[in-house]
Formats: C-alpha cells, sequence, structure tokens
C-alpha cells in the first residue's frame, strides 16, 4: 500500500487490494488452487505468495481464482476478478456458499474497514504507479435513473478519460467526471 506522507487518505490500487484479500483470505483457511487465464484453468502452486497469485491474475482481463477451504473438506468457492472498475469493484463475484462470500467479506474490511460502503475506497488511483493525483474528463451523470434503455445499452457515455499527473499514464474508468472531480 502507498503511504504517501503528503496524502491524508492511503492510496489502494487494484493489485494491493487483492494482494491483502488474497492473504487475508489464506490466513481464514481458503487456499487458491486454480486460476482461469480466459481460456484454461492452470494450478496455483502452493509456494506462490499472495502478491504472486495478484500478478498471474493480472496478465489477463477477466480472471477467475477457485479456492478450496482448509478446515471444511469439499467446501470450494470461487471469485471473478474484472480489472479497470475500482479497486472495491474488483471482486466482480464470487461463490457465495459454504462461508466463502463471508470470508471475502471480512478480507475486503481489513482493506476497507466500512466495506461495501467505504466512499474512500472508490477513488481511483493510476493501476501504473498507485497514485491517486489524477485527472478525469468526459462521463455524464444521469439526471434520472436508467430504467428504459435502447436495447439494454445505456443512453449516455459513463466513461471518463484518466490521466496520472504523477507518471503521466491515461486509462479509462466507467466513473462520472462529477465524482472524480471531488477527490
Amino acid at each position: 500500500m502507498n503511504n504517501d506522507s503528503t496524502s491524508a487518505t492511503r492510496t489502494i490500487t487494484e493489485h494491493t487490494g487483492l494482494v491483502a484479500v488474497l492473504a487475508d483470505l489464506q490466513r481464514q483457511g481458503w487456499r487458491a488452487t486454480e486460476l482461469w487465464d480466459g481460456e484454461e484453468w492452470g494450478p496455483i502452486h502452493a509456494s506462490w505468495s499472495a502478491e504472486e497469485i495478484a500478478g498471474h491474475a493480472a496478465e489477463t482481463e477477466l480472471a477467475k481464482l477457485r479456492f478450496l477451504s482448509e478446515s471444511h473438506a469439499g467446501h470450494e468457492g470461487s471469485m471473478l476478478l474484472v480489472w479497470g472498475n475500482s479497486p472495491i469493484e474488483l471482486i466482480a463475484d464470487m461463490t457465495t456458499a459454504n462461508g466463502f462470500a463471508e470470508a471475502i467479506e471480512r478480507a475486503q474490511r481489513t482493506v476497507w474497514p466500512h466495506y461495501p460502503e467505504d466512499e474512500v475506497a472508490t477513488r481511483w488511483a493510476c493501476p501504473k504507479c498507485g497514485s491517486a493525483d489524477v485527472s478525469a474528463e468526459g462521463g455524464e451523470e444521469p439526471s434520472e435513473p436508467l430504467n428504459g434503455t435502447l436495447d439494454g445499452e445505456s443512453t449516455i457515455d459513463d466513461t471518463c478519460e484518466i490521466t496520472c499527473n504523477t507518471c503521466q499514464h491515461q486509462d479509462s474508468a466507467m466513473f462520472f467526471a462529477i465524482d472524480l472531480d471531488q477527490l
């Protein structure tokens, strides 16, 4: 985690958040066993650290991790990772049976104490350098809820172009510019 002395809040990137969640899941007795790389399941070696697992998972846009409970034989769980949302939304889906969802929530709370309502956690950070010093352009905030859409697609553009003011990395995110201006 980046503890910048000039910042009142700590910056948590998708990578550092995932590493912390994986480490806590391991402490809770959930061992990552397989990684879906978009084409096939591959084994996660017992010697891999949480840092290494997160690194391998980051090599694919939509990664899945499979876990086994070390304390309850036959209990397994899985999580889907969607990179590019925000750190707190990286885990997009998970198995809810056998206590796995609760384990993930406890692990998320080690990173974001008020998960899932933690406002600070939804701040975007540069995926390249971890800086929270970002600028955003574009995107529209809907004036009313999007109940009626054409062919299931939104009629507004909610994609912001993000520029890191520290390393000049450019990316895009599904946030409203008005929200990013409040950072």
